[in-house]
């Protein structure tokens, strides 16, 4: 009789231990993405079908980032049409099918991420292979703003809904997107809606957070965490010295291009503008 008794709690302990400890997959997200996830025509409309890294590379490390174990945040100064928030959802999509612990994801607005949710982040996450196993039958439980899977739950807000994100339960992984347009309520700052996010990450060891903005301002939170961060830049090689440099305006020439009249020759702006390169030595200069 004990015997059984302690089989019994052994297979329910078993049980409760295989919720929590998966085997992460050796195969890297970057491969898993190039395997599994299809671009839908309204995801992609230059490049639908299988997804392709190599038309985009750069936005993939933070499959990387987040891989590597080194870090418990990662903070993108992206800019328009990046392609950073398509490597998120890829990423969240791969999260609930190797990870399986609640998410969060907020924007600026609750319409707006309930357009993201309906049109982009559903049809990735239910279509994607591997989905009929933490996909529930009944339809109601995927609804614009709250996704419920089989044993978690994936959470969407509007940052102006600060008493929203205050309430939720602890999460593993977190995005904040489009940071620099939070509007909050009771003229709370910006910080306010990313602040509430992470603290909903601080129960769990492995939680991980993703802040997207393209700041307006040095004194934007972004920027801020930035100098407080790794600091990594993106550089890029001078085709004709090979020095490695990052991308700044003020290197961009095309004052050159002025009229008498103080006024720009666009047409003269887009064939004479080039790149001054950072190297003083380098034999061209121009790029």
């Amino acid at each position: 009789q004990a015997r059984r008794m302690i089989a019994t709690v052994r297979s329910r302990v078993a049980n409760v231990f295989r919720t929590v400890f998966r085997a992460r997959p050796r195969e890297s997200i970057l491969s898993y993405a190039r395997r599994e996830i299809t671009l839908s025509t309204e995801e992609s409309g230059d490049f639908p079908g299988r997804y392709d890294p190599e038309l985009n590379p750069l936005p993939t490390i933070l499959f990387e980032v987040y891989e590597s174990g080194d870090y418990d945040e990662a903070w993108f100064k992206k800019s328009s049409q990046s392609g950073v928030t398509l490597i998120v959802l890829i990423l969240l999509t791969w999260f609930t099918r190797f990870v399986r612990r609640n998410f969060m994801y907020v924007l600026d607005s609750r319409d707006e991420m309930k357009k993201v949710s309906k049109s982009r982040m559903q049809p990735m996450m239910t279509k994607t292979g591997g989905g009929e196993s933490i996909i529930t039958p009944d339809p109601d439980d995927m609804t614009a703003l709250t996704m419920y899977f089989k044993g978690f739950v994936g959470y969407l807000a509007g940052a102006q809904s600060i008493g929203a994100l205050a309430n939720k339960p602890s999460i593993a992984l977190a995005v904040c997107d489009e940071i620099d347009t939070y509007v909050e309520e009771n003229d709370r700052a910006e910080s306010g809606a990313t602040l509430l996010t992470r603290d909903r990450l601080k129960k769990v060891m492995t939680g991980f957070f993703i802040g997207l903005s393209k700041p307006r301002n040095w004194e934007d939170t972004t920027n801020q965490e930035y100098l407080t961060g790794t600091r990594h830049e993106c550089a890029l090689p001078c085709p004709h010295c090979g020095h490695k440099q990052a991308l700044v305006w003020d290197r961009i020439i095309f004052d050159h291009c002025k009229r008498e009249n103080g006024t720009y020759d666009l047409e003269r702006v887009e064939l004479e503008t080039y790149y001054k390169c950072a190297n003083e030595n380098c034999p061209v200069g121009r790029i």
